[in-house]
């Protein structure tokens, strides 16, 4: 038999397996739910604390200042690789 001719024995179950993948992938694409955006710094672990009257927060004996408008009020902290401390609001914004 000449080469050119059984070549499309090979050739066109490939194809019909190629095609039927990418119809699959595709219907499954249709039925996939969009995920959510969520803000990075949501995802990290966050201790809460209580800011004092006079604007500071304790963190293992040490007293951190804090803007005055949030003095009473919860605050999260979040210690990045035990060195720098990150303070956020309740809402999630980023304060110090």
């Amino acid at each position: 038999m000449p080469r050119g001719l059984a070549s499309g024995k090979v050739e066109r179950p490939l194809y019909y397996v190629r095609e039927q993948l990418m119809r699959g992938l595709e219907e499954e694409k249709a039925r996939l739910l969009k995920i959510p955006y969520i803000e990075p710094a949501l995802l990290q672990f966050k201790e809460p604390r209580r800011v004092s009257n006079d604007g500071y927060i304790s963190y293992e004996g040490n007293l951190y200042p804090v803007p005055m408008r949030y003095c009473t009020k919860r605050v999260w902290t979040e210690i990045i690789y035990g060195r720098r401390m990150k303070i956020y609001e309740e809402a999630g914004k980023l304060l110090s």
